[in-house]
């Protein structure tokens, strides 16, 4: 039996490994392209070795490989980027990234590119500036030159990112470096789509709506838009200043939405949090409204909102361990990884405010991912278990009425029987009746034992002979009579109602099915035993189920072998598997002449996961 099953095992895994190594194999590509997003192009080459130095004091300069920035350059002023080019290229381009920066390029004293004139005279915001700028033939051993302002403070003194390369090859880092922004967008965008169907399935049917499910999308779908306006495959798909302004508003309605997320999924702190969530979400609104009204501009107000989010990743951080210290469900699963994304967003959240240099690694969109791809498992999870709970209520239900039905007759006899012994309590009770009228006290008193007796044989059914367990007895225990089995068992009713009395209709079920398939096989009848019992000691419940080992020529014999093995190794998994939703053990034991099933339960055991999560 066990190789069949070892086959059975090895059957069904084959396909899982592949899917699961194809997947593992697709999900390690992609981390390897954002770890490291370009392998080296020989045709690219990333300007590097620049002087630095400010336009109003040309004199004074800094090497690039020494200073990153200057800070002394107040805002609208030029920085000036200036190097000698010697390289070869062909169908030279020079790829340059601008972040809310003004640039105007110079080869020599011929103007080759500006910005400037992009910024419309009522728009301050030069927003995220993607553009190539072809180079003349004679290139080589001219001087380039580039001027690089900004109207922002955090951003004056930064000089842009310069690539220089073939066009197609630039084209082709442009696309490579975007790919797993693209993954991600592409994967919350097809989560949150996912979720939206089930709300709009779940708002027709049951005229409710799932705000939990629907703020979950909408943090899903404005993280994904987050990475896309933030990646640099955003500065040729939307102009410059869209660009900044929406991934500026994604920027502060994406925190604001996973925190009203957090928010529905609470119970204990629902309310003391809601306070945290209404202020964040009134500043995240005044910040965005501020673009409207043209008081001031989202980059340069965005250190604040930074600096609110850190409070936030602090509060959140509390409410998750306070929650998940309360037994709440979700956050007992899911608050390690709360708590992760949420220390991770506080440090970026920090660089932000200091302006110091971040890694090139989206990390901010990949913590989102992280709880994105958590909660919507849990949510899996949970539908999982919740129809699983119904399928096993639909098969406890019908095998209630399985035993209903076959005990109908049982019932109806007894009906039958106690309408005659009521109709010999009335004929007694006039007899003594008219015992007690003649002063015949001795007669009356006869009659009055002889109803108690009568009562007694009438009605000698105990409270645990109505139990499911009794009647599932009762149903096998005519079944093994049909099929010239003996069997025998020493139930401790009482102690099955203790614990689930509905999971162990279902364990006995199967355990019976399973030792009533086996010993039927016997041939020789006087062998056909199976013996069940469950008894209570110190507080743990041992269940034992005991019946002959079928030999292994019988078994080959049969037509229809595997179908038969199937059939055990289904009553094995379900055997397995409710042992363990109710904390128990399971061993079994195979010896030359019987076959036992042991388990062992604890009558104080953990409360069933299945049923938390259906009850939530």
């Amino acid at each position: 039996m066990f190789k069949k099953n070892n086959k059975l095992n090895l059957k069904n895994a084959i396909p899982f490994l592949t899917i699961s190594a194809f997947s593992l194999g697709i999900i390690l590509f992609y981390i390897s392209a954002l770890i490291n997003p370009v392998i080296s192009l020989p045709s690219i080459e990333k300007q590097e070795d620049w002087l630095y130095y400010s336009a109003a004091e040309p004199e004074t300069t800094f090497d690039s490989n020494y200073v990153n920035f200057l800070p002394n350059i107040p805002t609208n002023e030029n920085l000036v980027m200036e190097r000698k080019i010697t390289n070869e290229h062909y169908y030279p381009t020079l790829l340059l990234v601008g972040d809310h920066q003004k640039m105007t390029v110079y080869l020599n004293d011929k103007l080759l590119y500006t910005n400037k004139k992009e910024v419309a005279d009522g728009l301050v915001n030069p927003g995220k500036t993607l553009s190539f700028v072809t180079l003349p033939e004679n290139y080589q051993g001219q001087t380039l030159r580039i001027y690089v302002s900004s109207p922002f403070k955090n951003y004056s003194g930064y000089p842009a990112e310069v690539f220089l390369g073939s066009s197609n090859a630039l084209v082709s880092y442009v696309f490579r470096h975007s790919i797993p922004n693209i993954f991600m967008l592409l994967l919350t965008g097809f989560i949150s789509l996912l979720n939206l169907i089930y709300v709009g399935i779940k708002l027709v049917k049951k005229r409710k709506l799932l705000v939990s499910k629907l703020l979950f999308s909408a943090f899903a779908l404005s993280a994904g838009l987050e990475a896309g306006f933030g990646d640099i495959l955003g500065g040729l798909l939307f102009n410059p200043t869209i660009n900044s302004v929406m991934l500026n508003v994604l920027s502060i309605i994406t925190p604001m939405f996973l925190i009203g997320f957090y928010l529905s999924k609470m119970e204990v702190l629902q309310q003391k949090y809601k306070i945290w969530v209404i202020f964040h979400g009134i500043c995240g609104a005044a910040a965005i409204l501020s673009v409207f009204s043209h008081q001031l501009h989202l980059p340069e107000i965005m250190d604040y909102i930074h600096l609110l989010n850190i409070f936030s990743t602090f509060v959140t951080s509390f409410a998750a361990i306070y929650e998940a210290v309360k037994k709440n469900q979700f956050f007992v699963l899911c608050s390690p990884w709360i708590v992760l994304s949420a220390i991770g967003h506080c440090f970026i959240y920090i660089q932000d405010v200091l302006n110091s240099d971040q890694s090139k690694i989206n990390w901010n969109t990949i913590f989102f991912i992280l709880l994105i791809i958590v909660c919507w498992c849990y949510d899996l999870l949970r539908l999982f278990f919740y129809n699983e709970g119904k399928t096993k209520k639909q098969d406890i239900a019908g095998l209630k009425i399985r035993l209903y039905e076959e005990q109908q007759p049982i019932i109806q006899q007894q009906i039958n029987q106690w309408q005659q012994a009521f109709l010999g309590f009335r004929k007694q009770l006039n007899t003594a009746k008219v015992m007690l009228e003649d002063n015949s006290l001795l007669g009356a008193f006869d009659q009055i034992n002889l109803i108690e007796q009568t009562l007694e044989e009438s009605c000698p059914i105990k409270s645990e002979d109505h139990s499911l367990t009794t009647l599932l007895l009762t149903s096998y225990q005519q079944l093994t009579q049909q099929k010239s089995i003996e069997f025998s068992y020493d139930v401790d009713i009482p102690a099955i109602k203790e614990l689930a009395e509905e999971d162990f209709l279902q364990l006995f079920a199967h355990l019976m099915d399973y030792a009533i398939r086996e010993t039927y096989l016997l041939k020789d009848r006087a062998l056909r035993k199976i013996h069940l019992s469950a008894i209570k000691q110190q507080n743990q419940l041992f269940v034992s189920c005991q019946f002959p080992t079928l030999a292994t020529s019988e078994k080959e014999a049969m037509p229809n072998i595997e179908t038969f093995e199937e059939e055990n190794y289904f009553d094995l998994q379900i055997i397995e598997k409710l042992t363990q939703q109710n904390f128990g053990s399971c061993s079994v034991l195979h010896e030359e002449q019987a076959t036992r099933f042991s388990l062992t339960f604890s009558s104080d055991g953990l409360p069933d996961f299945l049923e938390l999560v259906s009850n939530e």
